[in-house]
């Protein structure tokens, strides 16, 4: 093989701005090699000379050198030129140019959530009530166990001014009342009967942290594993796995202006959920012929009808539709309805409470499976029996009412095309979009404008006409105009 003679005549293309001088001189070796000046096998100028022919310290030559050798390019041989190895030229890459510097962009605004199901409105909790309440269900724990909670809250605030030292509270002997669902359940036993006009024992109430779990008691209680169990089409979003996760064979039935259509469900449906107060989402609530229809079929065929009371308290300029298990109270009809109930839009979107109404001789499953935190039992129960519940449930009614006028208002100036489904009442609304209307894409562009929504199709199976569903909860009045200019400015001509 023909070797070239080192020469001092190699000239290294070295970047003065490259430092430290040794990461210089390792990037002009492997320049050079990459545009052919230097080939496999040559050998390397001496650390001496390409120290004097380029003005570097002979220490940084040496120090790119090893640098170089250690990479694999270079090899070197003590007594014999440093040489350039085979292969070398493959294993290097020259350094790419320096990335300028990103463009500083403004940041995007934030995104207001209006996607469903909604939560609660923060706006309207008073945290003076709130955090009371909280003070009150942690005042009986002190360093040697719970005091008697057998009396009421406000008995046991005492204690709160005058603390008894570890070891001195009496022991408490109820480990119900010790977790606190006891007074949860008393207190809910009001609250249900001057709200809902549902007539119930505290042992008639199941205490869950979750709708699943609940879910679970139902199909458990009323042996509905294995059996089908209808739900509604659309429906509230993960039902449906819920009761297969349960062992149900489900199917939808589609809804319409006057509800679920009872008129479907057949003798062999063992279940059906409904949410005859606002049918959710559409906001459509269960006719008086239909509830007397489904309250026929389930005395007919024994069928269970699971109550979700989503959304019902909240309505506007009238009190909320009769709960069926108020009307089917009285003879064999309650044993076929259970209720749900939740504190999630009651109070706050992360107390998880839910409660389930059924009848005493249904079977239970132990509170131990599935059981509520006892400090959010006694507060819950004391935020009740204070009265601050119905006070912030008033404040939540006013403001929401209003923010749902608005957003018609608003949406009535911006795109009069649409139409907002459904009567006055709940805490999200159905936007029926024109006809041709694509609402994946204007979903979309209503989301790059700084509002998140939902569509009808999101939770239905069946196809639904084309819809935007919204939660105006957290939506004031100047917000409401920006989201309705933004879904006109989606629509384009045909918002008018």
């Amino acid at each position: 093989m023909v070797r070239r003679r080192a020469t001092a005549a190699l000239r290294l293309a070295l970047d003065p701005a490259v430092h430290p001088a040794t990461e210089r001189v390792v990037r002009g070796v492997v320049r050079a090699l990459h545009d052919g000046q230097l080939q496999d096998g040559d050998p390397m100028p001496s650390s001496r000379v390409l120290a004097d022919s380029t003005g570097i310290a002979r220490s940084s030559v040496v120090a790119a050198y090893e640098r170089l050798a250690g990479m694999g390019v270079l090899a070197a041989v003590q007594g014999r030129a440093t040489v350039v190895r085979s292969g070398a030229r493959l294993l290097v890459r020259p350094a790419a140019p320096p990335t300028p510097a990103p463009v500083a962009r403004r940041p995007a605004p934030p995104c207001v959530d209006l996607s469903v199901p909604g939560g609660a409105t923060p706006e309207t909790l008073d945290a003076q009530d709130w955090n009371r309440a909280w003070r009150r269900a942690v005042a009986p724990l002190t360093g040697g166990g719970w005091l008697d909670e057998r009396a009421s809250p406000r008995t046991t605030a005492s204690t709160r001014e005058h603390p008894r030292r570890p070891g001195s509270g009496p022991a408490c002997a109820d480990p119900s009342a010790m977790h606190g669902t006891d007074e949860l359940r008393h207190a809910l036993v009001d609250f249900l009967r001057t709200t809902r006009g549902i007539v119930a024992s505290p042992e008639d109430l199941v205490l869950r942290p979750s709708l699943s779990a609940a879910v679970a008691d139902v199909v458990d209680g009323f042996e509905l594993s294995g059996r089908e169990v209808v739900i509604e089409d659309p429906s509230l979003p993960g039902l449906q796995r819920r009761l297969a996760l349960a062992g149900c064979r489900v199917r939808s039935v589609p809804v319409d202006d006057e509800g679920l259509r009872v008129d479907l469900l057949g003798h062999d449906v063992a279940a059906v959920h409904v949410t005859p107060a606002r049918q959710w989402p559409t906001g459509a609530p269960l006719s008086p012929r239909r509830r007397d229809a489904l309250l026929a079929w389930s005395r007919r065929t024994g069928g269970v009808v699971i109550e979700n009371d989503h959304d019902a308290v909240f309505t506007f300029g009238a009190a909320p539709p009769v709960p069926l298990a108020a009307q089917a109270q009285g003879g064999d009809d309650r044993a076929r309805v259970a209720f749900l109930g939740s504190s999630a839009k009651l109070v706050a979107t992360d107390l998880q409470v839910v409660w389930l109404v059924a009848p005493q001789r249904t079977a239970r499953r132990d509170d131990a499976v599935a059981p509520v935190c006892g400090y959010t039992a006694r507060a819950l129960a004391d935020y009740l029996t204070s009265g601050a519940l119905y006070r912030h449930h008033n404040r939540t009614l006013r403001l929401v009412e209003d923010r749902r006028d608005a957003l018609v208002a608003a949406l009535a100036s911006h795109a009069p095309a649409v139409r907002v489904r459904g009567d006055a009442c709940g805490t999200e609304a159905v936007i029926d979009l024109p006809a041709g209307i694509d609402e994946w894409c204007v979903r979309r562009s209503v989301q790059d404008a700084g509002f998140r929504c939902s569509t009808l199709g999101d939770f239905a199976v069946r196809e639904q006409r084309a819809a935007l569903v919204v939660h105006y909860g957290p939506l004031p009045a100047a917000s409401a105009r920006r989201f309705a200019a933004a879904l006109a400015a989606a629509l384009g001509p045909a918002a008018r």
